[in-house]
């Protein structure tokens, strides 16, 4: 018989094994409840003091275990994020096992990687915290690894020095557990580096004082030659409406590429003699370190011409010729519109808010890649912030700040449950989530979606399709999916029928099928042409379109039996589901797309 200890949470009063949930990381620790994310450390002393009282012998042991191991390389670890208790359980288990250093076992459990390790302990042998009041900082150095990298980071070098023949790199940091930093700094500098802690106050200062020192110097002739043409190409995509830009350097060019109504087109190539320094001058101009090539780096552009009707932000990715650019231009005006202007009708409002109206459980909104899923996102957050309601997001990076919005940046230093302890924190009252699709944070906010309504973003074609990706892919429990999901929203992006060029049109017998019930002769169906005006497409601007999955009873027997997409997909319509394909038929019947869109779409 398995063993189990059933405790009360102090905080939110939910039930749960205490066998089976996580060791926070204070000490001495004390068990995390998996629906409030709270640890007891807190919890008045009588509370306590029943709990241990009464738990199981192997319980005690194993939080003797625990406390034994945080000293003091296991507590170095856990500060840093690098584990979690679970992970130094289960190896203390093994070093018992097999005698061996903690440190070996870690690396043999590929937890942590051995350069890791030597950092790890280094920092093991006590951080020194030092004054930089009477220190000098090698502005060599600091140009080497990058000022606004050691902006970012928090961290100086204060200079290098020999120890056994081997030229060590002394930094100075605000946080020295930071390990992501430490190897950034490794790989820049080809350095053993020692980390050294410092007020953050105090290095605040000292960077302010350096910053002057780095002031940009007048752009050279060259220099303005680069922001004269990347001034250009951003002119273009606004003015074409592109949503994003891709530039990718190679051998003899840099390959140029806008996003236009969700298709690619390719511009004409830039050639590389021409304009060497076009990825540093962009990057630059983002505040992005082009000294840090080979790191993945998001930014900003905030050029005066643009910032007031744009959010620009960029993203450099490492390639063998130089970092890839990404350039995503977000329209103000345009960029999470009230819910009405955006296609939703009274009865979807009516659906989605008397589903959050509950307010507890899972709603999934859903789209492919590259169909404005964000956009409506900020549409429902905008919603609720206006109905009163304290929200919070987690978001890969702030699309557009909205005041009165908790809005969290996910950051790669970071574990996923650091950040969802921060949104948590915040103690919302309807939390959105973007981007955070990992199997343990997906499964902790479903536990945790007994407290108030979670919105998931979910990448698939149709609602069907984003139980399977969360029931199939990410791995939540069929139990737990079928009882927490409330309802999933997907959504397409449909382009616009040019109204200066459409032409009367045959419907092809494919979508005649799909409007069998209505007279066809009495409507007056479009196609495009193409002209001036829209660039010849025939296309002139894309709308959304969308289908409502509410998780009715039938329907959660299917998803809890595991039952495919097409079953779902079937049974919901014959209780009233209107799919993807049959809103995107109607608006072929109000003239608003064509049937080429239909075909294209791949509804059902």
């Amino acid at each position: 018989m398995v063993e189990e200890y059933i405790i009360q949470c102090w905080s939110c009063l939910a039930s749960f094994d205490a066998f089976n949930a996580g060791w926070c990381a204070h000490i001495p620790p004390s068990k995390i409840c998996p629906y409030c994310l709270r640890c007891s450390c807190n919890a008045p002393e009588n509370y306590k003091e029943e709990i241990w009282r009464n738990a199981p012998q192997k319980l005690t042991k194993e939080k003797k275990s625990v406390t034994k191991g945080k000293e003091p390389l296991g507590e170095l670890l856990l500060r840093s994020g690098k584990i979690t208790p679970e992970i130094l359980h289960a190896a203390l288990k093994r070093q018992e096992e097999e005698g061996v250093k903690l440190g070996e076992i870690l690396v043999k459990m590929n937890v942590i990687k051995r350069d890791e390790l030597e950092l790890y302990l280094i920092s093991q042998k006590k951080i020194a915290s030092i004054s930089l009041k009477e220190k000098n900082i090698d502005l060599e150095l600091v140009k080497r690894i990058g000022f606004n990298f050691c902006l970012k980071n928090k961290c100086l070098p204060l200079g290098i020095e020999e120890f056994q023949g081997e030229k060590i790199l002394a930094l100075v940091m605000a946080n020295p557990f930071d390990s992501l930093t430490i190897s950034a700094v490794t790989s820049a500098t080809s350095l053993k580096v020692i980390p050294y802690h410092a007020d953050p106050h105090q290095l605040e200062q000292v960077m302010s004082d350096i910053q002057k020192t780095f002031k940009k110097p007048a752009p050279n002739k060259e220099d303005e030659r680069e922001f004269a043409i990347i001034e250009n190409i951003l002119r273009t995509s606004i003015k074409r409406s592109a949503e994003e830009i891709y530039i990718e350097p190679h051998n003899l060019e840099f390959r140029i590429f806008f996003r236009i109504e969700g298709l690619l087109f390719k511009a004409v190539p830039i050639p590389r003699d021409e304009h060497p320094n076009l990825i540093s001058s962009l990057m630059e101009i983002a505040y992005l370190d082009k000294d840090f090539q080979k790191t993945p780096q998001r930014g900003k552009i905030t050029l005066a011409e643009f910032k007031e009707n744009y959010e620009i932000h960029i993203q450099s990715t490492p390639s063998r010729y130089g970092s890839i650019i990404s350039i995503k231009i977000i329209d103000k005006k345009n960029f999470g519109k009230d819910l009405k202007e955006i296609g939703f009708t009274e009865l979807d409002i009516k659906d989605i808010t008397d589903t959050i109206a509950k307010r507890e459980g899972i709603c999934v909104v859903s789209a492919p890649l590259f169909n404005h899923l964000p956009s409506t996102l900020y549409s429902l957050m905008g919603y609720y912030l206006k109905e009163g309601w304290r929200v919070t997001s987690v978001e890969p990076f702030i699309y557009k700040e909205i005041p009165g919005i908790n809005q969290i940046e996910l950051e790669e230093r970071f574990p996923p449950s650091y950040i969802i302890k921060k949104a948590i924190d915040t103690q919302p009252e309807i939390l959105f989530v973007f981007s955070l699709q990992d199997e343990s944070s997906i499964n902790i906010f479903f536990r945790y979606s007994i407290n108030f309504p979670i919105i998931l973003e979910v990448n698939a074609r149709n609602s069907a399709q984003a139980i399977h990706v969360l029931r199939d892919i990410v791995g939540v429990d069929t139990k737990l999916l079928s009882e927490r999901l409330k309802l999933v929203l997907n959504q397409r992006m449909i382009r616009r029928l040019c109204d200066s060029c459409k032409e009367p049109a045959k419907t092809p017998f494919e979508v005649d099928l799909k409007i069998e019930d209505l007279d066809t002769y009495e409507f007056t169906f479009y196609k495009e042409k193409g002209c001036e005006e829209c660039n010849k497409t025939g296309f002139k601007g894309r709308f959304p379109i969308y289908e409502i999955l509410k998780i009715t009873p039938p329907v959660k027997e299917l998803i809890f039996k595991g039952a495919n997409e097409r079953t779902i997909r079937e049974t919901a319509k014959k209780l009233g589901f209107i799919t993807l394909g049959q809103n995107c038929v109607y608006k072929i019947v109000q003239g608003l797309t064509s049937t080429t869109e239909y075909l294209k779409g791949n509804f059902d």
